[in-house]
């Protein structure tokens, strides 16, 4: 109870975090042209509206994170975000939940919840999502709470991940050089990382330059492989981006990006131990002859098959802006994003082969448009309306197969008949020759298409009082070919089919509300908006006869915030009370009976909470940034979930179903309390060099991973610190020396049930880990030139 105080005391929740004593965000150099106000130098900055505003007069619940507080943290990239904001958790391969909600999926036919945006584009896929891959040159990553589609393009019923990149600079010459190596003693490997960034901008004529970035990263796997199979353990990935602006006039301007980048390496993804098996489970024994032990203590996996995942992304984007005489800007978004991604790994994860095919390939392609019409800023009535359409299309192939730990000669014979020579009708004779003793195989189709209009203004009828109201029309269209197992399998997993299926629907979202300035640093707002998330199709039916259409989701969400800044803005303290109500909330969960994961709709679910931020500067070079979130997020009625192995649940033990409402159950991915708490200091140590240190602790309460709330699948409470302490030099250099999870306190990203055992009516579990996960001692250098 005493660190649940302590916890509340430093701060409650999260509408703002920010490095409050360094300079402004540039989040303003991506956003509109529109002359806003002229901010002041310790205002944090944001694009929330998609317009540059000040954080304390944008009436949303923000976490703005700065290139600067992204660099004192140690934060690299979208994982480790949840690190600075408290409303965000990342489970597993970069699935991310705001206030309790997101999308627990792997499948290419469904959407997020929470979306992602980088330069005002939306990157739709997973795939695309991980775009953003390591940070290098972001001049500001901002955590919107809440539904954020209106403005934002597609989806966000639950929130948005906004990441705006430093623009090229007219008329001047110069870049920077940053590089990072990490060690993390603790780990099996005795691993090291290494991160290099190095960034030129270049003018090109009087009124236009070039930007060019390029990011190198390479980390050791938290997790050794002792197995007789091959691949790559570790995490690679590189990539380069150009960025050129042209300003015509004051009134016109041209920004196009170009970005190229590749992952490689299985780490955080598929090197998965086992956490808990049952006694009798058959990868014990193949586990325990290379010297395995399942448990949180044994970092190992084996495996007898490749271990590979191999992702590239690319594509190009333009924004054509034109300010009219009246102030109101005309401005059109046009971008092209593409991905691939090839992948496998051995699911039984020992050298024996039990299923050691898990191969997929995916291949995807989006194109957007959107042109926006700005109202000038300082006018009383004010705001922006414009269209947007998308369109996209995914192959997706998957492959699954496995010898169940039968012994190999045993295989070709009746009953397994895998290759076999046998062919017959008589007994003990094979009628046909299997290609493995269990698998799926599949492909998968998809074309996506949205449009959609839109519109949102603030009207101020009085002195301080401005009211809000926007919409949003949105048609989508989706069209699907899915064929599954054309091979032949002793055991099939999933359910055969062979189908074509087309969903459309047609929303109105919106967003009314209104805001109040006591005073010019004090503003109180309302806003009740309605979340829209399209419909998709699964790649899995749970049994046949169910039809693959994902129903959309809704999101009808009020929110009540306070935003102050107080003592001369040396004290910002902002407080947001939410509460969302979700209908067919799209939800993924593992089926034992099929031994593949299906997606379905929730009935409902509620999350409510209660957000704070304080940033203080007591005096100069000093500063707390203190931020929580306290949360309730619970299905409030889900009669379809799939129950776990053993579940004591009647329902759950008839034959046919085994499926039981988890209404009353928290939400995955969802802590009843997150707090975090960072202070920093920077002191002159003689006239051209300062030196800082920086000291951080995270806190969040327990959660649970599985909807079903599996044994084994909950994570405890627990604290995590970081700090650093360095010197930067006026003439451009900086060096530091910091540690991350200092205490060395294990917390796996994600806990989950074991498919093979789960196949074989056993429950058993299995966890991933990130980097965060142990402790990292490392160095950090950079220089401006």
């Amino acid at each position: 109870m005493h660190k649940l105080i302590f916890m509340l005391f430093l701060g409650t929740a999260t509408p703002a975090l920010a490095q409050a004593n360094s300079a402004p965000s540039r989040a303003a150099d991506a956003a509109t042209r529109d002359g806003t106000t002229n901010f002041a130098e310790t205002d944090i900055v944001v694009t929330a509206q998609r317009r540059a505003e000040r954080l304390q007069d944008v009436p949303v619940s923000v976490t703005a994170v700065t290139a600067e507080g992204l660099e004192a943290r140690g934060i690299s990239n979208l994982s480790q975000l949840s690190q600075a904001a408290p409303s965000l958790q990342v489970s597993g391969e970069n699935n991310f939940t705001v206030r309790g909600v997101g999308t627990l999926a792997f499948q290419q036919g469904l959407e997020s919840s929470v979306a992602i945006a980088q330069d005002e584009v939306n990157l739709v896929s997973s795939i695309l999502g991980g775009a953003v891959g390591t940070f290098y040159d972001v001049a500001q990553v901002e955590v919107l709470s809440g539904p954020q589609g209106l403005l934002f393009g597609k989806n966000a019923s639950a929130g948005l991940l906004n990441i705006v990149t430093r623009r090229p600079e007219l008329g001047k010459l110069g870049g920077q050089v940053q590089v990072e190596g990490v060690h993390r003693p603790t780990t099996p490997n005795n691993g090291s990382g290494f991160i290099g960034q190095g960034t030129i901008n270049v003018p090109i004529s009087e009124n236009s330059a070039l930007r060019v970035n390029a990011v190198y990263s390479t980390q050791d796997p938290v997790v050794k492989f002792v197995g007789s199979g091959t691949g790559d353990f570790g995490q690679t990935q590189y990539g380069v981006r150009a960025k050129y602006l042209v300003e015509f006039s004051d009134v016109a301007s041209l920004y196009i990006i170009g970005d190229y980048n590749e992952e490689h390496g299985i780490a955080t993804y598929f090197d998965r131990p086992y956490a808990n098996l049952a006694p009798n489970a058959r990868p014990i024994a193949p586990l325990q002859a290379i010297g395995i032990v399942p448990g949180f203590d044994t970092l190992l996996i084996g495996g007898g098959g490749d271990f590979y995942r191999d992702v590239k992304r690319g594509g190009v984007q333009a924004k054509f802006s034109y300010e009219l005489a009246s102030g109101i800007e005309i401005s059109n978004i046009a971008a092209w994003k593409a991905a691939s991604r090839r992948q496998n790994f051995d699911t039984d994860y020992t050298n024996v082969n039990g299923l050691d095919i898990n191969r997929s390939n995916t291949k995807y392609d989006q194109f957007t448009n959107e042109l926006r019409v700005a109202l000038p800023a300082t006018d009383r009535f004010t705001g922006q309306f414009g269209l947007f359409y998308y369109q996209a299309k995914t192959k997706f192939d998957l492959a699954l197969a496995g010898f169940n730990f039968v012994p190999v000669p045993a295989l070709p014979n009746f009953p397994f008949c895998v290759g076999a020579t046998n062919i017959g009708t008589g007994p003990g004779q094979c009628r046909r020759s299997n290609t493995a003793f269990l698998g799926q195989d599949g492909k998968f189709n998809l074309d996506s298409k949205s449009y959609a209009a839109f519109g949102q203004f603030t009207y101020e009828v009085v002195d301080n009082l401005k009211l809000i109201a926007g919409g949003r029309v949105t048609h989508d269209r989706l069209q699907a070919d899915l064929a599954q197992h054309q091979g032949q399998y002793f055991v099939t997993l999933g359910v055969p089919l062979i189908t074509s299926d087309k969903v459309s629907n047609t929303n109105f979202s919106y967003r009314i509300g209104a805001q109040y300035n006591f005073t010019p640093d004090i503003m109180l707002y309302g806003t009740f908006g309605r979340g829209y998330k399209g419909p998709g199709l699964s790649q899995n039916v749970p049994r046949v006869g169910v039809s693959p259409v994902v129903d959309p989701e809704i999101n009808n969400n009020i929110e009540v915030g306070l935003k102050s800044s107080l003592l001369d803005r040396k004290l910002i303290l902002n407080l947001a009370a939410f509460r969302s109500k979700f209908k067919n909330l799209q939800v993924s969960s593992f089926s034992p009976e099929l031994g593949s994961t299906i997606v379905q709709n929730a009935a409902s679910a509620k999350s409510q909470g209660i957000e704070l931020s304080v940033n203080a500067r007591p005096q100069r070079g000093l500063t707390f940034n203190l931020a929580a979130t306290v949360l309730d997020s619970k299905f409030q009625d889900f009669p379809g979930t799939e129950c776990y192995i053993g579940q004591p649940d009647a329902s759950c033990n008839v034959p046919t179903g085994r499926q039981f409402n988890a209404g009353g159950l928290r939400t995955p991915a969802s802590s009843k309390l997150v707090a975090t708490a960072q202070a920093q200091y920077e002191w002159a140590v003689s006239g051209s060099l300062n030196a800082f240190v920086e000291g951080n602790i995270l806190h969040r309460s327990s959660q649970w991973f599985t909807i079903n709330q599996a044994p084994g699948t909950r994570l405890g409470g627990f604290e995590t610190l970081g700090a650093s302490i360095g010197l930067q030099s006026s003439g451009g250099w900086r060096a530091s020396l910091f540690c991350r999870n200092c205490s060395d306190k294990f917390v796996p990203s994600s806990l989950s049930i074991d498919p093979g055992e789960a196949n074989n009516g056993r429950l058993g579990t299995a966890f991933l880990t990130n980097f965060n996960s142990v402790r990292q001692i490392g160095v950090n250098f950079g220089f401006d030139f």
